[in-house]
């Protein structure tokens, strides 16, 4: 029994590439909602920032020269070990203490930690400092700050090696370009990804046929026509080709599902079509006589038999007395039925 519950609730990967191709569109116009969402939200919560940047050159100051290759390599090691150490002290809440106290700006220590970024230029000496923040003056007073005071703490705190100021940074002129188009792609992989996920809820909640799509689908079998439902018994009896030919859309349906039956019936062999449902009431009979009507009108032979035991109602429909005739019954049963 579990398994076959599980079985019934497995979803496939083609399943899930059916749902989202069926409901494609309205993952594209969620997805470009939130594409929208995303520029306009970037643009509300937009503040300008300004980033100025500055630059300092560390030394190894090996006082061995001319000895070789040996020495070289003991400078570059030195070097990138003395790089790596700089670049912890100048984010160290020692120089971000003195530039607050120099400053006075009312900035706290971690404000001006997250300022800073420390960027050392790969197979160089040289230590970029980059400081960000909403005032151009203020980025520019921080990093020449640092520049004054980063030096002397180095030395005083690393003995070997020395630092010493490149460049000094300039007042930023223009603001640091808005994540416009960062924020667009995520907010729509975002909508993509949130629709395609209520999709595949929806559908897997509601894990039954809706159309003729999901029949195909799901049996791949082809499906002749798709025929409208009758509510009332007069509403049936109206509908019966066998005695009214009205030209109406439930009329016209039947024709439709004839002549594809009838193209694939084209190659003149017999064929048994049966016409069966889950539960009574769903309609077997009414089409079981329009659809040999249709068939019959078209030009083919067609016998119609109803199996119905316990509640035929074929011969009742098209008016055929049955109270002194043998029917299929008697046939299952062997007993021999007079012409």
């Amino acid at each position: 029994m579990d398994n076959k519950k599980n079985a019934f609730f497995a979803i496939e990967m083609s399943d899930i590439i059916f749902w989202i191709m069926k409901w494609k569109w309205i993952v594209i116009s969620i997805t470009i909602v939130f594409a929208i969402l995303g520029y306009v939200f970037n643009n509300l919560t937009y503040v300008p920032m300004y980033t100025t940047q500055a630059s300092m050159v560390v030394n190894s100051q090996t006082s061995n020269r001319g000895q070789g290759d040996q020495v070289l390599l003991n400078d570059v090691y030195l070097t990138q070990t003395l790089m790596d150490t700089y670049t912890n002290i100048l984010t160290s809440d020692k120089i971000a203490k003195y530039i607050v106290d120099e400053l006075d700006i009312g900035y706290k220590t971690s404000d001006i930690k997250n300022s800073i970024r420390i960027i050392p230029e790969e197979g160089t000496q040289v230590v970029r400092i980059e400081v960000t923040a909403k005032d151009p003056y203020m980025s520019k007073n921080i990093a020449n700050t640092m520049m004054q005071v980063a030096p002397s703490l180095m030395m005083e705190v690393v003995e070997t090696g020395s630092v010493n100021v490149l460049d000094y940074a300039v007042l930023p002129v223009h603001p640091n370009s808005p994540a416009t188009i960062q924020y667009i792609v995520i907010a729509a992989l975002l909508g993509a990804v949130l629709s395609s996920v209520v999709i595949i809820f929806i559908n897997f909640l509601t894990m039954k046929v809706k159309n003729s799509e999901d029949i195909e689908y799901k049996t791949g079998l082809t499906v002749f026509g798709e025929i409208p439902h009758a509510s009332y018994r007069s509403e049936v009896e109206r509908t019966l080709l066998y005695t009214n030919k009205t030209n109406s859309g439930f009329t016209e349906s039947y024709f439709m599902m004839g002549a594809a039956l009838k193209n694939h019936l084209s190659d003149k062999k017999p064929y048994k079509l049966l016409v069966t449902s889950s539960v009574a009431g769903e309609g077997k009979s009414t089409t079981s006589i329009n659809t040999a009507t249709v068939l019959a009108d078209m030009g083919h032979k067609v016998l119609l038999i109803d199996l119905d035991l316990k509640k035929p109602h074929v011969t009742k429909q098209v008016g055929i007395d049955t109270t002194d005739l043998e029917g299929v019954e008697a046939v299952f049963k062997g007993d021999r039925i007079e012409e």
